[in-house]
């Protein structure tokens, strides 16, 4: 299995149903941050309001968003090469951690862009969708690699 092709695969995958699942919590106001809408801020510093609104900063939001899947997904399949398989789930999980906090707690506010309002449920719910990306990022490289293997 060609590893990059491989984490490129994982991470689209894994970055869309963590996007969607963002959106929609995002959009029913259930939580107020989002993926997507982070992803289209790291292109500007301060929220423009009017003009980073239309179809085009959305579709930016989405391909940043998927970017960061995609490298992220590169990342985790080598990580499970070196390391081995046993315990990807929770390897996994841990990956989401380690990413939520190093983008949220360190780069962006380094960078001046940290996502507002900072309530205790957003970012709560930023570190679930963070973990659910690498526990379906896990489970998918187990699954694709058990269906690369010559049956016996």
């Amino acid at each position: 299995m060609d590893k990059v092709v491989a984490g490129g695969a994982v991470g689209t995958v894994a970055g869309i149903m963590g996007g969607i699942i963002s959106r929609v919590l995002f959009g029913l106001n259930v939580g107020k941050l989002c993926l997507v809408e982070i992803g289209r801020g790291i292109f500007f510093q301060k929220e423009m309001p009017g003009i980073t609104d239309s179809f085009s900063w959305h579709v930016l939001g989405w391909v940043a968003h998927l970017a960061m899947s995609i490298m992220l997904g590169i990342v985790f399949v080598y990580l499970l090469h070196y390391t081995g398989r046993d315990y990807a789930l929770l390897k996994g999980a841990m990956l989401g951690v380690i990413v939520w906090y190093v983008n949220i707690g360190i780069i962006s506010p380094l960078a001046v862009y940290t996502p507002l309002p900072l309530d205790a449920f957003s970012l709560l719910l930023m570190l679930a969708y963070h973990v659910i990306f690498g526990l379906i990022s896990a489970w998918l490289i187990v699954w694709w690699e058990k269906k690369q293997l010559p049956s016996s």
